[in-house]
């Protein structure tokens, strides 16, 4: 679910409105409750507040896969990890969150293999490869002054054709895109490290701290040194 859109599950056919209302929950089940038909674990992802990525914004929602374990053994070999992993287990809250990870690798993986090679070129721009090659470097090297001449000749294009290229396929232009990756790579430096912020404005290419916090505070709605102290407090984190 991608987007938050209305689901449900039946055993048959129906419409939504036909399936009764069902509280989600963390608590463990009752052990004095009858056996259930099935389990169903639901995992999310909190988004730091900002733009929405291109690639996120595109998925349907629903995205709908039948798991095909000839061609993709790997899918069958998470769930039955998830299905081992007990909440009594150590260091089971790490485990089900890194296999959530990879089971929606890898069900991104197989639903974009079950598209046609048009239909994933046109959704995917990494499968352009001279605008793959302007992502990589700007993925790897979010600290480099790049500029949009720079990341033209990496693609091995021109200025312009580039600039054309880059915003039909990613759906904003390169630098736009750039200041969002910089700012989102900073957002996670200040999360996970004690870097200062002048050591985090150099790392995601930003010549001053007041031109770095004047960027952040834009994007998130707080100075860099204030999202930093809410993370670390374990306040309510930006949705």
């Amino acid at each position: 679910m991608t987007a938050g859109a209305d689901h449900g599950l039946g055993h048959a056919p129906c419409e939504l409105r036909e399936l009764p209302p069902v509280v989600l929950g963390s608590d463990p089940p009752d052990e004095a409750a009858a056996p259930a038909d099935c389990e169903f674990l639901c995992g999310a992802y909190r988004l730091d507040r900002g733009q929405v990525h291109p690639y996120l914004a595109a998925l349907p929602d629903p995205l709908v896969l039948t798991p095909d374990p000839a061609r993709f053994p790997a899918v069958a070999s998470v769930v039955a990890l998830l299905d081992e992993t007990s909440p009594d287990q150590a260091g089971a809250d790490a485990t089900r969150a890194a296999l959530l990870d990879l089971m929606l690798t890898q069900v991104l993986r197989q639903w974009l293999e079950d598209m046609g090679e048009e239909d994933r070129r046109g959704w995917h721009p990494a499968l352009d490869p001279a605008i793959a090659a302007a992502l990589r470097a700007m993925h790897e090297r979010p600290g480099e002054q790049w500029t949009v001449s720079r990341l033209g000749a990496t693609a091995g294009m021109s200025r312009t054709a580039f600039t054309r290229r880059f915003t039909a396929a990613v759906g904003t232009p390169p630098m736009t895109y750039l200041r969002e990756w910089r700012l989102g790579c900073a957002a996670r430096l200040l999360r996970e490290s004690d870097a200062s912020l002048a050591a985090t404005a150099r790392r995601t290419g930003y010549a001053t701290e007041y031109a770095f916090a004047t960027a952040f505070r834009r994007r998130y709605g707080l100075s860099p040194g204030r999202f930093r102290q809410a993370e670390r407090a374990g306040g309510t984190r930006p949705a």
